[in-house]
Protein backbone atom coordinates (compact mmCIF):
# COMPACT_ATOMS: atom_id res chain seq x y z
CA UNK A 1 0.00 0.00 0.00
CA UNK A 2 0.91 3.26 -1.02
CA UNK A 3 0.89 5.85 1.77
CA UNK A 4 2.94 8.84 0.43
CA UNK A 5 1.45 10.50 -1.87
CA UNK A 6 -1.19 12.96 -0.23
CA UNK A 7 -2.71 14.45 -3.73
CA UNK A 8 -4.88 12.40 -6.10
CA UNK A 9 -6.38 14.99 -8.85
CA UNK A 10 -7.33 12.32 -11.14
CA UNK A 11 -8.35 9.52 -9.51
CA UNK A 12 -10.48 11.37 -7.10
CA UNK A 13 -13.96 9.62 -7.09
CA UNK A 14 -16.64 12.24 -6.49
CA UNK A 15 -19.39 11.11 -2.92
CA UNK A 16 -21.39 14.28 -4.09
CA UNK A 17 -25.06 12.90 -3.89
CA UNK A 18 -27.27 12.25 -6.73
CA UNK A 19 -28.74 15.61 -8.34
CA UNK A 20 -31.56 15.18 -10.51
CA UNK A 21 -32.24 17.88 -13.32
CA UNK A 22 -36.14 18.85 -13.16
CA UNK A 23 -36.04 18.87 -17.46
CA UNK A 24 -35.25 15.72 -17.38
CA UNK A 25 -38.86 14.53 -16.58
CA UNK A 26 -40.89 17.56 -17.48
CA UNK A 27 -42.27 16.16 -20.61
CA UNK A 28 -44.38 13.35 -18.38
CA UNK A 29 -47.41 15.69 -16.81
CA UNK A 30 -48.41 12.80 -14.32
CA UNK A 31 -45.20 12.57 -12.77
CA UNK A 32 -44.48 14.73 -9.68
CA UNK A 33 -41.29 15.99 -8.24
CA UNK A 34 -40.31 15.30 -4.12
CA UNK A 35 -37.36 16.19 -2.59
CA UNK A 36 -36.56 14.09 1.03
CA UNK A 37 -34.94 15.52 3.80
CA UNK A 38 -31.93 14.39 2.91
CA UNK A 39 -31.46 16.15 -0.34
CA UNK A 40 -31.88 12.61 -2.99
CA UNK A 41 -34.24 14.35 -5.32
CA UNK A 42 -36.95 12.02 -7.67
CA UNK A 43 -40.43 12.02 -9.18
CA UNK A 44 -43.11 9.43 -8.47
CA UNK A 45 -46.10 8.59 -11.03
CA UNK A 46 -49.78 8.58 -9.89
CA UNK A 47 -49.43 4.82 -9.24
CA UNK A 48 -46.91 5.76 -6.45
CA UNK A 49 -43.97 4.47 -8.53
CA UNK A 50 -40.74 6.44 -8.00
CA UNK A 51 -38.40 7.24 -10.91
CA UNK A 52 -34.80 8.08 -10.72
CA UNK A 53 -32.11 9.18 -13.13
CA UNK A 54 -28.70 7.73 -12.58
CA UNK A 55 -26.94 9.39 -15.43
CA UNK A 56 -24.62 11.37 -12.72
CA UNK A 57 -23.88 8.41 -10.90
CA UNK A 58 -21.14 8.54 -8.16
CA UNK A 59 -20.15 4.70 -6.49
CA UNK A 60 -19.70 4.20 -3.15
CA UNK A 61 -22.55 6.60 -1.94
CA UNK A 62 -23.44 5.50 1.83
CA UNK A 63 -26.82 3.87 2.20
CA UNK A 64 -28.86 4.35 5.31
CA UNK A 65 -32.15 3.26 6.32
CA UNK A 66 -34.28 6.45 6.09
CA UNK A 67 -33.21 6.28 2.47
CA UNK A 68 -34.21 2.61 1.76
CA UNK A 69 -36.66 3.38 -0.67
CA UNK A 70 -34.73 5.19 -2.79
CA UNK A 71 -31.78 3.50 -2.65
CA UNK A 72 -34.02 0.80 -3.83
CA UNK A 73 -35.46 2.69 -6.89
CA UNK A 74 -32.21 3.75 -7.87
CA UNK A 75 -30.95 0.33 -8.06
CA UNK A 76 -34.03 -0.96 -9.79
CA UNK A 77 -33.47 1.96 -12.84
CA UNK A 78 -29.38 0.72 -13.19
CA UNK A 79 -30.86 -2.41 -14.02
CA UNK A 80 -33.16 -0.72 -16.88
CA UNK A 81 -29.96 0.91 -18.49
CA UNK A 82 -27.72 -1.92 -17.96
CA UNK A 83 -25.83 -0.77 -15.04
CA UNK A 84 -25.78 -3.83 -12.93
CA UNK A 85 -22.85 -4.05 -11.42
CA UNK A 86 -23.95 -0.42 -9.86
CA UNK A 87 -26.96 -1.77 -9.22
CA UNK A 88 -25.76 -4.50 -6.88
CA UNK A 89 -23.43 -2.20 -4.79
CA UNK A 90 -27.19 -0.79 -3.46
CA UNK A 91 -28.83 -3.98 -3.39
CA UNK A 92 -26.51 -5.38 -0.90
CA UNK A 93 -25.56 -2.23 0.67
CA UNK A 94 -29.69 -2.41 1.32
CA UNK A 95 -29.41 -5.87 2.89
CA UNK A 96 -26.34 -5.18 4.77
CA UNK A 97 -28.57 -2.35 7.35
CA UNK A 98 -29.56 -3.56 11.01
CA UNK A 99 -33.03 -2.20 11.23
CA UNK A 100 -36.00 -2.81 12.80
CA UNK A 101 -38.03 -0.92 11.12
CA UNK A 102 -41.17 -2.76 8.51
CA UNK A 103 -41.06 -0.96 6.03
CA UNK A 104 -36.90 -1.13 5.39
CA UNK A 105 -37.08 -4.92 6.27
CA UNK A 106 -39.95 -4.90 3.13
CA UNK A 107 -37.33 -3.21 1.07
CA UNK A 108 -34.56 -5.65 2.32
CA UNK A 109 -37.10 -8.63 1.15
CA UNK A 110 -37.50 -6.67 -2.42
CA UNK A 111 -33.98 -6.54 -2.54
CA UNK A 112 -33.20 -10.66 -1.96
CA UNK A 113 -35.75 -10.67 -4.65
CA UNK A 114 -33.64 -8.68 -7.22
CA UNK A 115 -30.60 -10.32 -6.06
CA UNK A 116 -31.85 -13.74 -6.77
CA UNK A 117 -32.89 -13.28 -10.43
CA UNK A 118 -30.01 -11.10 -11.02
CA UNK A 119 -28.08 -13.87 -9.99
CA UNK A 120 -30.12 -16.61 -11.94
CA UNK A 121 -29.98 -14.11 -15.15
CA UNK A 122 -26.04 -13.43 -14.79
CA UNK A 123 -24.10 -16.53 -13.48
CA UNK A 124 -20.41 -16.01 -13.50
CA UNK A 125 -21.23 -12.60 -13.83
CA UNK A 126 -22.89 -11.80 -11.03
CA UNK A 127 -20.13 -13.45 -8.93
CA UNK A 128 -17.73 -11.24 -10.33
CA UNK A 129 -19.70 -7.98 -10.44
CA UNK A 130 -20.20 -8.88 -6.49
CA UNK A 131 -16.61 -9.56 -5.82
CA UNK A 132 -15.90 -5.92 -7.39
CA UNK A 133 -18.93 -4.60 -4.61
CA UNK A 134 -17.33 -6.55 -1.52
CA UNK A 135 -17.36 -2.94 -0.01
CA UNK A 136 -20.49 -1.54 1.18
CA UNK A 137 -21.05 1.84 3.38
CA UNK A 138 -23.42 2.24 5.49
CA UNK A 139 -24.66 5.36 7.17
CA UNK A 140 -25.52 5.04 10.76
CA UNK A 141 -26.77 8.37 12.85
CA UNK A 142 -23.74 10.86 12.22
CA UNK A 143 -20.84 7.46 11.76
CA UNK A 144 -20.17 5.02 8.70
CA UNK A 145 -19.99 1.48 8.94
CA UNK A 146 -17.56 -0.07 6.17
CA UNK A 147 -18.65 -3.55 5.51
CA UNK A 148 -16.19 -6.17 3.63
CA UNK A 149 -18.93 -9.01 2.63
CA UNK A 150 -16.46 -11.11 0.88
CA UNK A 151 -13.28 -11.23 3.14
CA UNK A 152 -15.80 -10.61 6.14
CA UNK A 153 -14.76 -7.83 8.11
CA UNK A 154 -16.54 -4.22 9.50
CA UNK A 155 -15.08 -1.34 10.67
CA UNK A 156 -16.57 2.22 12.29
CA UNK A 157 -15.42 5.57 10.33
CA UNK A 158 -16.51 8.67 12.39
CA UNK A 159 -16.44 10.65 8.90
CA UNK A 160 -17.58 9.56 5.49
CA UNK A 161 -14.42 7.80 3.54
CA UNK A 162 -13.51 8.87 0.27
CA UNK A 163 -12.75 5.64 -1.51
CA UNK A 164 -9.57 6.24 -3.59
CA UNK A 165 -8.75 3.30 -4.81
CA UNK A 166 -9.63 -1.09 -4.62
CA UNK A 167 -8.72 -3.95 -6.07
CA UNK A 168 -8.53 -7.93 -6.34
CA UNK A 169 -5.08 -9.76 -6.56
CA UNK A 170 -3.07 -12.96 -6.51
CA UNK A 171 -6.23 -14.78 -8.02
CA UNK A 172 -8.66 -13.05 -5.23
CA UNK A 173 -6.66 -14.48 -2.60
CA UNK A 174 -5.81 -10.60 -1.47
CA UNK A 175 -8.06 -7.74 -1.99
CA UNK A 176 -6.69 -3.90 -0.59
CA UNK A 177 -8.47 -0.67 -0.55
CA UNK A 178 -7.25 2.83 0.44
CA UNK A 179 -9.65 5.70 1.93
CA UNK A 180 -8.90 9.47 2.30
CA UNK A 181 -10.57 11.02 5.25
CA UNK A 182 -11.24 15.50 5.41
CA UNK A 183 -11.42 16.26 1.71
CA UNK A 184 -10.05 19.40 0.68
CA UNK A 185 -10.43 21.39 -2.20
CA UNK A 186 -7.32 21.08 -3.41
CA UNK A 187 -7.97 17.28 -3.61
CA UNK A 188 -5.80 16.33 -0.78
CA UNK A 189 -6.46 14.95 2.67
CA UNK A 190 -5.94 15.22 6.17
CA UNK A 191 -5.49 11.32 6.91
CA UNK A 192 -5.39 8.13 4.96
CA UNK A 193 -6.80 4.64 5.34
CA UNK A 194 -5.69 1.50 3.52
CA UNK A 195 -6.73 -1.98 4.44
CA UNK A 196 -5.04 -5.00 2.72
CA UNK A 197 -6.40 -8.86 3.43
CA UNK A 198 -5.59 -12.00 2.78
CA UNK A 199 -6.38 -15.51 2.86
CA UNK A 200 -4.40 -18.22 3.27
CA UNK A 201 -4.96 -22.03 2.45
CA UNK A 202 -3.93 -22.87 5.87
CA UNK A 203 -5.25 -21.64 9.39
CA UNK A 204 -3.29 -18.64 11.37
CA UNK A 205 -3.04 -19.55 14.85
CA UNK A 206 -0.63 -17.11 16.22
CA UNK A 207 -0.84 -13.21 15.43
CA UNK A 208 2.86 -12.80 16.20
CA UNK A 209 3.58 -15.09 12.96
CA UNK A 210 1.35 -13.80 10.89
CA UNK A 211 2.66 -10.40 11.13
CA UNK A 212 6.34 -11.47 10.77
CA UNK A 213 5.25 -13.51 8.00
CA UNK A 214 3.54 -10.68 6.24
CA UNK A 215 6.44 -7.89 7.22
CA UNK A 216 9.01 -10.30 5.44
CA UNK A 217 6.67 -11.04 2.37
CA UNK A 218 6.24 -6.69 2.03
CA UNK A 219 9.71 -5.94 3.42
CA UNK A 220 10.05 -3.46 6.53
CA UNK A 221 8.49 0.45 6.10
CA UNK A 222 11.29 1.67 8.77
CA UNK A 223 9.30 2.93 11.57
CA UNK A 224 9.07 2.83 15.03
CA UNK A 225 6.60 0.89 16.49
CA UNK A 226 5.43 0.86 20.30
CA UNK A 227 2.40 -1.16 21.14
CA UNK A 228 -1.17 -0.06 21.99
CA UNK A 229 -3.80 -2.79 22.41
CA UNK A 230 -3.02 -6.68 22.06
CA UNK A 231 -4.96 -9.97 22.27
CA UNK A 232 -4.73 -13.37 20.79
CA UNK A 233 -5.69 -12.21 17.58
CA UNK A 234 -4.68 -9.00 17.15
CA UNK A 235 -1.99 -6.54 17.86
CA UNK A 236 -2.61 -2.34 17.48
CA UNK A 237 0.20 0.03 17.28
CA UNK A 238 1.05 3.55 16.80
CA UNK A 239 4.16 4.15 14.74
CA UNK A 240 6.58 6.97 13.64
CA UNK A 241 8.30 7.24 10.40
CA UNK A 242 12.08 7.44 11.48
CA UNK A 243 13.09 10.03 8.57
CA UNK A 244 9.87 11.04 7.33
CA UNK A 245 7.86 13.34 9.23
CA UNK A 246 4.79 10.85 9.09
CA UNK A 247 2.99 8.91 12.05
CA UNK A 248 -0.25 6.93 12.34
CA UNK A 249 -1.89 3.39 13.60
CA UNK A 250 -1.19 -0.04 12.51
CA UNK A 251 -3.62 -3.36 12.94
CA UNK A 252 -2.72 -6.86 12.37
CA UNK A 253 -5.79 -8.91 12.75
CA UNK A 254 -5.87 -12.90 12.20
CA UNK A 255 -9.07 -15.05 12.36
CA UNK A 256 -9.17 -18.72 10.35
CA UNK A 257 -7.34 -18.13 6.74
CA UNK A 258 -7.62 -14.76 6.88
CA UNK A 259 -5.12 -11.99 7.71
CA UNK A 260 -5.84 -8.44 7.44
CA UNK A 261 -3.33 -5.56 8.07
CA UNK A 262 -4.77 -1.79 8.46
CA UNK A 263 -3.13 1.55 8.52
CA UNK A 264 -3.43 5.09 8.39
CA UNK A 265 -0.82 7.61 7.78
CA UNK A 266 -1.30 11.75 8.73
CA UNK A 267 1.62 14.48 8.63
CA UNK A 268 2.82 15.14 11.84
CA UNK A 269 1.68 18.40 12.05
CA UNK A 270 -1.92 16.74 12.17
CA UNK A 271 -1.26 14.00 14.61
CA UNK A 272 -2.43 15.99 17.54
CA UNK A 273 -5.88 16.50 16.18
CA UNK A 274 -6.51 13.28 14.25
CA UNK A 275 -4.85 10.47 16.00
CA UNK A 276 -7.30 9.65 18.46
CA UNK A 277 -10.00 8.98 15.41
CA UNK A 278 -7.66 6.95 13.64
CA UNK A 279 -7.16 4.74 16.69
CA UNK A 280 -10.91 4.54 17.50
CA UNK A 281 -11.10 3.65 13.82
CA UNK A 282 -8.81 1.00 14.30
CA UNK A 283 -9.91 -0.29 16.99
CA UNK A 284 -13.41 -0.72 15.67
CA UNK A 285 -12.48 -3.41 13.50
CA UNK A 286 -14.69 -6.81 13.61
CA UNK A 287 -13.77 -9.99 11.69
CA UNK A 288 -16.91 -12.09 11.02
CA UNK A 289 -17.15 -15.77 10.01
Amino acid sequence: MNFYRFSYGPIFISLAILIIVPSLYSAMPDWKYFKDRWGNEYYYDRAGNIHISAEDFAPFLPVHDGAAEYFYNMAVEMIKSHEVENAIYFLKSINAMESENNRVRNIQKKSVAVLSKLRAQHGSRFTRYSMDNCLLLIKNGESFKLINDSLGYTLLMKSCPILIKKRWKYGNRVHSAQFGFSLRKDKTYDYLFGIESKIYRFRLRNVDRAILSWITETGSVGSKRVLLQSGENFKIYSYDYEQSPFSGIEGFFINGRRFFCLRTICHNSLKSRVLGEMKKMISSFRSFN
